[in-house]
């Protein structure tokens, strides 16, 4: 009976060992698995960078103060992105603040922004971190 012989996915150089062995090295292996994912850490990267960039911006614009107002353009200006964010939430009067962290901000008027510093952080229990679980394997 003979064997078909196998070649590394990466290389293609023929595999020796194992019937169900796909690379030939631990090089080739690695080097198969980071390029796999580089697309994903890549935009990961891009979403991460932009959010704490946001942040920064808020956070210079607040300094000590706990909210301030500002222009839509000003932000846009200092590179602010309105479309990342990491929360956001409505309040009684229907206003929306969306959040970069403890930062957020809420558009009142089209080009009118209000910049607020969240006073408490909400606080993670057990039971919040199991209903995400089952939040998220849905």
């Amino acid at each position: 009976m003979e064997q078909q012989v196998k070649n590394c996915i990466l290389c293609g150089s023929p595999l020796k060992g194992r019937l169900d062995k796909k690379f030939c090295n631990d090089y080739c292996r690695n080097t198969y698995n980071n390029s796999a994912q580089r697309t994903d850490t890549e935009y990961m990267r891009h979403v991460i960078y932009q959010l704490k960039r946001n942040r920064h911006i808020l956070q210079s614009m607040l300094a000590e103060q706990h909210s301030i107002k500002t222009t839509r353009q000003l932000l846009l200006n200092k590179g602010f992105h309105f479309s990342f964010f990491t929360n956001s939430y409505t309040n009684q009067k229907g206003l929306t603040y969306q959040y970069c962290f403890e930062l957020g901000y809420a558009v009142v008027h089209d080009q009118l922004i209000f910049i607020v510093r969240q006073q408490s952080l909400p606080q993670i229990t057990t039971s919040s971190l199991n209903s995400m679980d089952k939040t998220i394997s849905k």
